[in-house]
């Protein structure tokens, strides 16, 4: 019995019986499946990565956490849970549905902005203070100005397995690090009192 077996499995036991299940592709973190009951219900069903040794993070507290923290403050545009086991690191959420985005028009762009700015309000300091912290979050300047760095070092360094990967370099170091650079100096001006900094 494969992994997704066992947690139709689970499901079932929950009282969720699962008719179909068809995979989604683009999921990093973990893999998504479409779910149907046999009450014609239609669910998100995520198995994520579980945590190991070298990668202790735990992807499914992490995102149940989060949607908890988003029901608090009454944001209604993102899924609810509708059942979950962090032990064994998958959630079932409703379904929503939509469509991916392949350009933004401006008005996709303020409500992106008015979700970051509802959900980082000074009444929900508290709240978020009992989140972990994403798996790179800095909340400090120099650090994330480092990171970026070292990440630019990186894409920099890539060989030029191919004429994309070369168009990609020659455009990181033509365009992106002198933007970045630029970015980085205006920032250090105003920023004189940045602790730890070493460019």
């Amino acid at each position: 019995m494969n992994r997704l077996e066992k947690t139709l499995s689970e499901l079932k036991d929950s009282g969720f019986n699962i008719s179909s299940a068809k995979k989604l592709t683009g999921g990093i973190n973990s893999a998504v499946y479409q779910v149907r009951s046999d009450l014609n219900a239609i669910y998100t069903l995520k198995l994520y990565k579980p945590p190991t040794t070298a990668d202790p993070r735990e992807r499914c507290k992490t995102e149940e956490d989060f949607l908890k923290y988003l029901s608090s403050l009454q944001i209604e545009n993102v899924p609810k849970m509708a059942a979950g086991n962090r032990t064994n690191s998958w959630s079932l959420l409703e379904w929503v549905q939509g469509k991916q985005l392949k350009n933004l028009a401006s008005q996709d762009i303020r409500d992106i902005a008015k979700f970051f700015r509802d959900i980082n309000t000074s009444s929900t300091q508290q709240r978020q203070s009992q989140l972990p912290l994403a798996s790179e979050a800095y909340i400090s300047l120099s650090d994330l100005i480092v990171n970026i760095s070292q990440r630019l070092d990186r894409l920099e360094m890539c060989s030029y397995s191919s004429d994309v990967c070369a168009d990609a370099s020659k455009w990181i170091r033509k365009e992106l690090r002198p933007l970045f650079e630029d970015i980085k100096y205006k920032t250090i001006s105003k920023k004189t009192n940045l602790k730890n900094y070493h460019p």
